[in-house]
This record gives C-alpha cells, sequence and structure tokens, in this order.
C-alpha cells in the first residue's frame, strides 16, 4: 500500500493476483487488472490532441455527455439519448436544431427549426413543419393539412380540398365532386353525373341517359335513340326509322 489508509485518504493498494487499486481509505475508486473499473463521483476522460479537455468524455450521475471542440454533441439522461450539436436530452422531447432524441416515447429529428422534425412513435410516423403536421404515415397515411389533403386507409382513399372531400376511391367506385354536384365511376354500374342534387347523365350496361326521369335523351346501342318530354316518347330512332310524335293509345 503506498499513502494513508485512513478516513478521506488517498491510497494505491497492489496486489500481485487482482493488480492495482486507487482507493479512499479502503474504498476502491480505480481497479486496474484483467479489467478496468473507475468509480466515484464525475469521471471524465480526455484527450490530449488540441486543446486540453476540448475533447472529452464525462460521466455524472445519471447522466454521460460527449464533447468535441468543447461542445456537446451527445447528452444521455436517465433512458433519453440525443445526438446532435448543444445535445439536451433534457429537453422536452429534446427539442434542439440539428439534433436526434431517443426516448420511450420515439425518435424525434430535428432540422434547423425545432419546430420541424420527424417523430416516429408508436404505429406511426408524423411531419412537421412550421408546428403543423404535414403528413402522417400509418395505418391511416395522411399527405397534407386539416382542410387540404389525401388521406388513405384500408377503406380507400379520400382527397379534400377546402375542407371539402372532392374525390373519393373506396370499394371500386370513383366520386369526383360535392354530393350534390359529382362524377360517380362505378365499375358494376356505371357512370353517373350529378348536378344540383339529381342525375343529368347516365351511362350503363352501353346505355347512354341526358335529362331526369320524365325528360331526357337515351341513347341505347340495340334499341335506339328515344327523346322524351314531360314522360311521353316523343321522337324515337329505331332500325333507320324515326318517330316523331305520341301514340295517345300507347300508355307509355
Amino acid at each position: 500500500t503506498i499513502g494513508e489508509v485512513a478516513s478521506n485518504k488517498r491510497n494505491v493498494f497492489i496486489d500481485e493476483n487482482v493488480g492495482i487499486k486507487v482507493r479512499n481509505n479502503t474504498t476502491d475508486i480505480a481497479s486496474f487488472g484483467d479489467n478496468v473499473t473507475l468509480a466515484g463521483g464525475t469521471i471524465t476522460i480526455q484527450g490530449t490532441t488540441g486543446t486540453l479537455g476540448d475533447d472529452r468524455l464525462v460521466i455524472g450521475s445519471a447522466n454521460i455527455e460527449m464533447y468535441t471542440n468543447d461542445a456537446k454533441v451527445v447528452d444521455i439522461v436517465d433512458g433519453k439519448i440525443s445526438i446532435g450539436p448543444a445535445a439536451n436530452a433534457g429537453a422536452t422531447d429534446g427539442a434542439v436544431i440539428g439534433n436526434i432524441h431517443l426516448a420511450s416515447g420515439g425518435a424525434f429529428i430535428y432540422g434547423a427549426a425545432t419546430d420541424d422534425f420527424v417523430n416516429v412513435k408508436s404505429d406511426g410516423v408524423d411531419v412537421v413543419a412550421a408546428g403543423v403536421t404535414q403528413a402522417t404515415f400509418g395505418a391511416t397515411t395522411v399527405i397534407g393539412t386539416s382542410t387540404d389533403k389525401v388521406t388513405l386507409s384500408s377503406s380507400g382513399i379520400t382527397i379534400k380540398e377546402n375542407n371539402a372531400d372532392t374525390i373519393t376511391m373506396a370499394s371500386g367506385v370513383i366520386t369526383v365532386g360535392s354530393s350534390t354536384d359529382k362524377v360517380t365511376i362505378n365499375g358494376t354500374s356505371g357512370i353517373s353525373i350529378k348536378e344540383n342534387n339529381a342525375d343529368t347523365i347516365t351511362m350503363i350496361n352501353g346505355v347512354v341517359t341526358i335529362g331526369s326521369s320524365t325528360d331526357k335523351v337515351t341513347i341505347n346501342g340495340t334499341s335506339g335513340i328515344t327523346i322524351k318530354e314531360n314522360n311521353k316518347d316523343n321522337i324515337s330512332l329505331v332500325d333507320g326509322t324515326i318517330k316523331i310524335g305520341v301514340d295517345e293509345n300507347d300508355s307509355t
């Protein structure tokens, strides 16, 4: 033993079997043998290249810090880690410009401002710019803001503009427009164009209908063309024959 063995006295204990120990009284501060153990208050490991202490690793109480050129670039505190310039893992969500922050709530990647970031969280990823969520990726993916966005989910795709669903695609049906004025394309029942909440044009099974139920033009690839007015067939073109007028004996 080199030094005094007493309260608050440092000494070096040399044992040919276990190695060299630096102690406070009889408590090990550092042990050098098959393994190296350092214990005590704050532990600092620093290089000698460049300015002494500019590049260092500091192990403190519940935190670990790494510095390069005297600037902290890694900060670890109680289950959180931040990597980047001026890293601060203790900040809310590790919000520091140019940092990556990892914690139990997920991962944050910050850009040139703390309100520009990507948040990888449970079952999803958020992309935020200027504090506004611009995209969310998950079981339901949303690209855009609350009033102008594209939504993709297992139930289909919706494009919203000016806070109104303008285009929807679900179960093989495409709808373009509002509830009262729209085009509907259905792989089973054809195409319909609605205006002022009424079907104005329909195309189903090779038959084109223009107008309302009582006043309309019907174009049928098989049975010809019919013009109906006031719920009566006034003009018909069938097999090269044109019929004009209403047969009053015909109840149709």
